[in-house]
């Protein structure tokens, strides 16, 4: 599990305020990556400017592994 952005140098998962290489998420289950929760993406050295109260940014997150039941 990974996750990258066209818009910054850097990034990172964070559980509990620390560097993780990975999150788990149980089947059937979701989990909040919102800045300020136990679970977070880290941003870091934006390419281009940040406009004071810009929330969006194109980020993607690569999984391990997913199993879908249909």
């Amino acid at each position: 599990m990974g996750v990258s952005s066209p818009e910054v140098r850097r990034t990172s998962l964070e559980l509990a305020g620390k560097p993780v290489k990975r999150i788990d998420i149980p089947a059937g289950e979701s989990v909040d990556l919102e800045w300020g929760r136990a679970s977070e993406v880290k941003l870091d050295d934006f390419r281009g400017d940040v406009k004071a109260g810009q929330t969006w940014f194109d980020i993607t997150i690569t999984f391990a592994n997913s199993h879908r039941s249909l």
